[in-house]
């Protein structure tokens, strides 16, 4: 479907279907980033980079390709939430932006944290049940 991807994710939620929230079966999330040229395995893979952006279609890209968050590198689905580590512009710390069923998972929004989590290496998130989350974030000294 398209080529440089380095993180996908299917849009489709069985938490939304269960609060009656329509997401299109078709609906893919990627990263991928769009001026890669060469082999990818000597890409960005492996570091953050301002370069790599999130974006989704609800036709498997052969039509729509939409992009929706820039420096969106990578990320983490759950039934009720996603997450994605944005590059920041030093390419060793990310901004962690979230979204959620009830916006079919699209519009992320920077996520509300501490002053010393606010850019973090990366993180992990341990749980995202009955509607709270849970995140370990990284920040290895800095």
């Amino acid at each position: 479907m398209q080529n440089y991807v380095f993180d996908f994710e299917w849009g489709t939620s069985t938490h939304a279907k269960e609060h009656g929230v329509k997401i299109p079966d078709e609906r893919v999330f990627l990263t991928r980033d769009p001026n890669s040229a060469g082999h990818q395995s000597a890409s960005k893979k492996g570091n953050w980079s301002p370069s790599i952006n999130l974006y989704v279609s609800d036709e498997f890209y052969l039509n729509d390709n939409r992009m929706v968050l820039e420096s969106g590198n990578t990320l983490v689905k759950t039934p009720q939430y996603m997450f994605v580590a944005c590059s920041h512009s030093d390419e060793k710390r990310v901004q962690i932006h979230s979204s959620n069923y009830r916006t079919g998972f699209l519009n992320p929004r920077k996520v509300r944290l501490p002053v010393d989590a606010v850019l973090a290496n990366t993180f992990t998130v341990m749980d995202t049940s009955e509607d709270q989350v849970f995140l370990y974030i990284e920040n290895h000294g800095l």
